[in-house]
C-alpha cells in the first residue's frame, strides 16, 4: 500500500523528508536507503521488483542500491505516526485534526467521505452525510410511487412504465374512443366484449 494521502494544507506545510520519493505521499512504514533517502516499504518492494538486471537505482540521486542496504527506519515511522494532520476532506468542510496513526480510521467514517450511490446504475459519488438526501430527492434510480397504480417504480423508468406497462394509466379504448379508462380495465373490457361477441355468434349458429 502506498503512502498516506493528506489534505493540501498539510502537503504544503510538512517537511519534504516525510514524503516518499516514489509515490510522493506521506511515508507509510518508512524505509531508508544507504544514501539517506526514504521510501514507503511497499514502494521500495515495487522498485526492487521492477529493477532491470537486478540493478536498483535510487530515484533521488541515481545511486546504485542493494536490497541489503535498505532498512526499516523505526524512528522515522514513530515520528510520522505522531504528526498532527487535518482530515483529507478538510477542503470539503471537515474540521477533524489528529495524529497520522488515527487518520485512516477517521477517514473511513468521515461524513465528508464520498461514497457511491446504493443504486449501481446511478454511479454518482456523494458525501456520506448527503446520501439520504440524494436517495430521497436527486437519484434518478430511486423508487417512486406511481400515481396511477401505486406501484414502486424506478424514477428513470416512470415514463416507460406509464406509456407501456401501468395498468392504472389512462388509455384510449379502441371501441368507444374514451381516453380516461385505466389501461388494465380497457383490456378487461375488450376481452369481455370479445367473449360476448363469440357467445353471440355461437347463439346464432345454434
Amino acid at each position: 500500500m502506498a503512502g498516506f494521502r493528506l489534505a493540501d494544507t498539510d502537503k504544503e506545510t510538512l517537511a519534504e523528508k516525510y514524503f516518499c520519493i516514489f509515490c510522493l505521499l506521506l511515508l507509510r512504514d518508512a524505509m531508508q536507503t544507504s544514501c539517506g533517502h526514504f521510501y514507503c516499504q511497499s514502494c521500495l518492494v515495487n522498485l526492487i521488483q521492477n529493477a532491470t538486471s537486478m540493478l536498483m537505482i535510487c530515484l533521488n540521486d541515481k545511486k546504485r542500491l542493494q536490497p541489503n542496504e535498505v532498512f526499516a527506519d523505526k524512528f522515522m515511522r514513530r515520528e510520522i505516526l505522531a504528526l498532527v494532520v487535518h482530515c483529507t476532506f478538510k477542503d470539503d468542510g471537515c474540521i477533524w485534526k489528529g495524529e497520522v496513526r488515527h487518520l485512516e480510521n477517521h477517514t473511513s467514517t468521515c461524513e465528508f467521505l464520498k461514497i457511491p450511490c446504493v443504486h449501481p446504475e446511478c454511479g454518482v459519488l456523494v458525501k456520506k452525510a448527503d446520501l439520504t438526501e440524494h436517495l430521497e430527492k436527486e437519484c434518478m434510480y430511486r423508487l417512486e410511487k406511481c400515481k396511477f397504480c401505486q406501484g414502486q417504480i424506478n424514477l428513470n423508468r416512470m415514463k416507460v412504465h406509464h406509456e407501456n406497462e401501468c395498468p392504472g394509466h389512462p388509455a384510449v379504448c379502441d371501441k368507444c374512443r374514451r381516453d380516461d379508462i385505466p389501461r388494465g380495465r380497457v383490456k378487461h373490457m375488450l376481452l369481455k366484449l370479445k367473449l360476448a361477441l363469440l357467445l353471440f355468434k355461437m347463439t346464432i349458429i345454434l
